[in-house]
């Protein structure tokens, strides 16, 4: 159920978000990773890798519990090093939240081609994506 429930949670943020793809992963306190657990408009082999906090962009997010927005080379060493996919125009990625301010995983969302920037509106995503994910946390 819990899944289900998670899928239906990146649906609504990419929907949102007006991104072409993107991934929902889950922090792993016991193994101090973060879990892909939802895909949409990605490979579906990505589903269930685990990705060590010290090794990506979405192990930055959650660590400093900072969104980030990632727009093509416009990024220091350290970020632009961990980029790999070219065709992605902008990206966010987004730690999540529990109702209780326990920081859960990370939404990383991609906006290919023509689509429209989050400049200028991100604050607003970012509220609506954190009632969002808190009101859906507190299902499952």
């Amino acid at each position: 159920r819990s899944q289900t429930v998670l899928r239906s949670m990146l649906t609504m943020v990419l929907a949102i978000a007006n991104a072409e793809s993107g991934s929902l992963m889950l922090f792993d306190e016991r193994t101090n990773e973060l879990l892909i657990d939802s895909v949409k408009g990605l490979d579906p082999n990505f589903l269930n890798k685990k990705i060590p906090l010290d090794s990506g962009i979405s192990g930055v997010a959650f660590t400093e519990n900072k969104t980030m927005v990632l727009k093509g080379q416009a990024y220091g060493s350290r970020v632009h090093e961990l980029l790999s996919r070219p065709e992605i125009r902008e990206s966010i990625v987004m730690p999540f939240q529990t109702p209780d301010k326990k920081t859960r995983g990370v939404i990383n969302l991609n906006i290919m081609g023509s689509k429209s920037s989050t400049r200028g509106r991100l604050d607003g995503l970012e509220k609506t994506l954190h009632q969002i994910t808190s009101k859906i946390l507190q299902t499952i």
